[in-house]
């Protein structure tokens, strides 16, 4: 129970920006679709009007399963994936959805992030490696994965800014990666070319390094999970809530900062 309650606080705060700003496919409509299979028509409407989450997740699995290579499997794994994640709180199948969708559309932003923020809660309760590892490379895919055609420039910023935090975090988590084998040198070239390798410019200086994230009173909740990523452990005492950090404790009254030690 309380693990359960633990992923429902940090999980559904910092997912749902992204799950409002960036959709892996937009809920469609019966009159939208064209499935030229009744039965595959009539399944997919069955599934994806159920009312009950636990009904709606089985009779998904169902049409996947029979439909395997439906033209509606995205949306289909879309919805199965809020289903066990919003609907059930089901981390588990929650990350296989996420897996499954990610086959499909691998740059699917909802997908990633559900999948970090599972992952790396299993890798900081359990210290499975394998965990931290997956959930590495996961946000490493999800810092470089492209804007999505139809979203705004203002979304696809607030979206960064709510999800990078966390994929930054997850990535410290992991087991470095194996550096690249260093290239054969290369010949000097010929003396007639020489002088022009001698005139190219240097490349320019990197960027300066991002500053690092501060707490202040008064900041929301989400604010400090932007900042920092998901706390370690949660307690709340009435209209008090503290955020347990390695090595921070943060106290909020009433959604906003009101001690950090």
């Amino acid at each position: 129970m309380k693990r359960i309650r633990r992923y429902r606080a940090i999980g559904l705060a910092v997912i749902a920006l992204t799950v409002s700003l960036v959709s892996a496919a937009p809920m469609l409509r019966a009159q939208d679709i064209t499935i030229k299979d009744p039965g595959e028509f009539n399944a997919y409407v069955k599934a994806s009007s159920q009312g009950s989450p636990r009904a709606k997740a089985a009779q998904l699995e169902s049409f996947l399963q029979r439909y395997p290579d439906s033209a509606v499997k995205a949306p289909v794994l879309d919805m199965l994936l809020d289903t066990y994640y919003r609907g059930l709180n089901d981390p588990e199948n929650a990350l296989s959805a996420a897996s499954r969708l990610l086959e499909a559309d691998p740059n699917n932003m909802k997908a990633i992030l559900i999948s970090v923020v599972s992952l790396k809660n299993k890798c900081t309760e359990t210290g499975d490696a394998q965990a931290c590892d997956d959930a590495a490379a996961l946000a490493r895919r999800g810092l470089e994965a492209p804007k999505p055609t139809g979203v705004s420039a203002n979304d696809w910023n607030q979206t960064i800014a709510t999800t990078y935090p966390i994929y930054r975090s997850a990535i410290a988590l992991g087991r470095p990666e194996a550096p690249a084998s260093e290239p054969a040198p290369m010949a000097s070239p010929p003396a007639s070319t020489q002088r022009q390798y001698e005139e190219v410019p240097p490349p320019p200086p990197p960027p300066a390094d991002t500053p690092p994230p501060t707490i202040s009173i008064g900041q929301t909740v989400d604010q400090v999970i932007t900042g920092f990523g998901p706390p370690l452990k949660i307690a709340r005492l009435g209209i008090k809530e503290i955020f347990y950090y390695k090595d921070m404790k943060v106290t909020f009254m009433e959604g906003k900062v009101s001690d950090v030690e």
